[in-house]
């Protein structure tokens, strides 16, 4: 869900993604093109999941700064986002995104949105954020 959601059309740069696949000797395509009920099905997927922890005191939260550590080593996968006045956000990271979305983006500007649940923000998205 995770790459799919980084591949997604955005409507503005990129408008489809198409796949090509051969099964059985015949070849099948698929078509991605940008649609904004996609992102919340994503949000909808990762709590259902398990990768988001919401609940009664959680909440929804956006934070953009250079992500600056990743720890792996433990039973959960932490990054931090460092924004601006040099603050630090904790935030967990679902299992298989660590290595094939998050280190893409190591020490890049990003923006992380997720479930804030105690100290810790338990991601739903993470993106690039884009040039002006």
């Amino acid at each position: 869900m995770s790459l799919a959601q980084n591949i997604e059309p955005d409507g503005r740069n990129i408008e489809l993604v198409g796949f090509t696949t051969m099964r059985s000797g015949a070849p099948k395509q698929v078509q991605l093109t940008y649609s904004p009920s996609v992102v919340p099905f994503f949000k909808d997927e990762a709590q259902r999941r398990g990768d988001a922890k919401p609940d009664g005191d959680a909440d929804t939260v956006e934070v953009t700064g250079t992500l600056k550590f990743a720890d792996s080593r433990r039973k959960t996968n932490e990054i931090q986002i460092i924004s601006t006045g040099n603050v630090g956000h904790t935030v967990v990271v679902p299992s298989g995104m660590m290595s094939d979305i998050v280190k893409p983006l190591w020490a890049e500007e990003v923006t992380v949105t997720g479930v804030q649940k105690g100290r810790k923000i338990y991601l739903t998205q993470i993106r690039p954020v884009e040039p002006d």
